[in-house]
């Protein structure tokens, strides 16, 4: 009996341990939505005259002990690091070296902190600060992030005075993180001169890599005098600097009529063209014609080359090409690959594979673009001698072609066209023979209708608070084909006419370079970006309404 006792206490034992040691939410019920927060620190925040060498901070839940060690960000930042201990939903931070006098820390706790429970993000980042000396400074610079996944975004901020000063080869000086709103606050700064970045840092360093992790540059330099406790709408967009050329990764022959070059990154297909690609055997002998160059639909990193001749597969295929640039306009040297050859036959004739605008419902009823993109490569010269568009009673409509590259071209009619009508473009296709002389004797139809401009919406309205050459932009925030710009006058008055409804994003920029884009800023040389401000709610524009007398004071 004494046994049974004795093994009946030992498995209550092992069953409460095991209980206590899962963590994981009880089956059914609402699932947890609550992100964790810090609810206690010691010593308090604001403490000064510190001379401890460890701060405890205490969360509201059970959190992950690896997302909060890389979570933590000192400024300034310690030379020997720190290490972290754990007494169930308490994280003891230990410096691990003497800190300096009079000096004011910073210790941020960054929003990728995420609970047990559901794997919960910090809803924005913690900070804390704490001074060794007996003033605490308490300069604050806070502002947004407009960014499609500002979560994984860190905000750099660098003292300036040292024109030696790399910047952003080194840590920063201070750095919080962005949380899911995009919003950002660094706090305990002292006094001095600061230039800020939002980095995208895509290795967790705290060291900006260029051509890898995206950037915001902001407008100005920032100044924290002695009584200055706050600066406020500090806002970033982000981009990505590109300044390498694209690599080749592959060529491939996937019919006796075509190669299909894959590139490292977003390439433009216009400039790559047929004099300087060579397809040549192993000595060296030219075995195929490039003829035409185009994008593939929706592929944008690679390149399909048409070609005329024959390979001699004993011999081999080697490419040679050069002058390919990448989005940002970095153009490749002399690139090299072998491609494996196939002896496919190309039987199939030139079609239309897709059309732009998606909707050919809802076309524009002024001056409408329309966009055709070919299944293959073909001379485009005289597709204007293919096309007509008419209305439905066959009477003809101005427009003008524009080739894109040697599968597409542009559709732009050259007048405005009647709400709620249909119009055709009849393309024929007889004339559009591919490398391998493949053609149709057909012709395809594609209809489009006109947006019933009695639906139309608009908008107007005065915007306060800015002096420059500041452009108005109205846009979907789901749909970016769904953008209208306008200016705003010297008196800041502006005007949407014939708005398709819906609900949109407005924002204003100072249109710097005059070229009707925003400026990201440039690092080489360092210049700042253009002022923006962005209207924090969404404008919902309803059919047949005009909204006026729209009020904006972005101070």
């Amino acid at each position: 009996m004494a046994g049974f006792f004795k093994n009946y206490s030992i498995a209550v034992i092992l069953l409460f341990i095991t209980g206590c040691a899962n963590m994981q939410p009880p089956d059914g019920g609402e699932v947890d939505r609550i992100p964790p927060e810090v609810v206690e620190v010691t010593p308090a925040n604001g403490t000064t005259l510190f001379k401890g060498k460890e701060i405890e901070l205490k969360f509201s839940e059970y959190v992950d002990k690896r997302t909060f060690k890389d979570a933590v960000f000192i400024s300034p930042a310690l030379e020997k690091g720190f290490e972290v201990e754990w007494s169930g939903k308490t994280a003891t931070i230990i410096f691990n070296e003497e800190l300096k006098p009079d000096v004011t820390y910073n210790i941020t706790i960054g929003t990728s902190v995420i609970d047990i429970n559901n794997s919960n993000n910090m809803a924005k980042a913690y900070s804390y600060a704490i001074s060794t000396g007996d003033v605490l400074d308490k300069g604050t610079i806070q502002g947004r992030i407009y960014d499609k996944d500002p979560n994984k975004v860190f905000v750099f901020a660098y003292r300036l005075g040292n024109p030696e000063d790399s910047l952003l080869k080194r840590k920063p000086d201070y750095v919080t993180q962005v949380g899911p709103s995009g919003e950002y606050i660094l706090s305990g700064l002292a006094q001095g001169d600061y230039r800020l970045f939002a980095v995208g840092n895509s290795f967790g360093d705290l060291i900006y890599n260029l051509n890898t992790d995206r950037i915001g540059i902001l407008n100005r330099d920032v100044t924290l005098a002695q009584n200055d406790t706050a600066k406020g709408s500090l806002d970033f967009q982000l981009t990505k600097l590109d300044t390498i050329p694209p690599v080749l990764q592959k060529a491939v022959m996937t019919d006796q009529n075509h190669l299909l070059l894959s590139f490292n990154e977003d390439v433009k297909a216009t400039s790559l063209i047929p004099l300087n690609i060579q397809l040549a055997d192993t000595s060296g002998m030219i075995q195929l014609t490039p003829k035409y160059v185009y994008q593939t639909s929706g592929k944008t990193k690679d390149i399909a080359v048409a070609v005329t001749g024959n390979v001699d597969p004993v011999k081999g295929l080697r490419i040679r090409l050069s002058g390919v640039r990448d989005i940002a306009g970095n153009e490749s040297e002399m690139l090299e690959a072998e491609v494996p050859i196939s002896d496919k036959k190309d039987t199939t004739p030139v079609s239309i594979s897709q059309i732009t605008p998606a909707d050919l419902n809802n076309v524009q009823i002024d001056s409408p673009e329309i966009n055709f993109i070919l299944d293959d490569g073909t001379d485009l010269s005289l597709i204007s001698q293919a096309l007509q568009v008419t209305d439905t009673s066959k009477k003809g409509v101005k427009f003008e072609v524009t080739k894109l590259d040697d599968a597409s071209f542009k559709v732009k009619i050259n007048q405005r066209l009647s709400s709620g009508y249909n119009y055709l473009v009849k393309t024929n296709l007889k004339d559009l023979v591919d490398a391998a002389g493949n053609w149709r004797d057909t012709v395809i139809t594609t209809k489009f209708t006109v947006y019933n401009s009695v639906n139309f919406t608009g908008l107007s309205g005065n915007i306060k608070g800015v002096t420059g050459n500041f452009l108005v932009v109205l846009e979907d925030p789901d749909n970016t084909s769904k953008r209208y710009t306008t200016p705003l006058n010297i008196n800041g008055d502006f005007e949407f006419g014939e708005v398709v409804p819906g609900k949109y994003k407005l924002w204003i920029f100072d249109d710097r370079k005059g070229n009707k884009e925003y400026f990201n800023g440039s690092l080489i040389p360092y210049e700042h970006s253009a002022r923006f401000f962005v209207l924090p709610t969404i404008i919902e524009l309803i059919p047949r309404w005009v909204t006026f007398d729209f009020k904006w004071n972005v101070d």
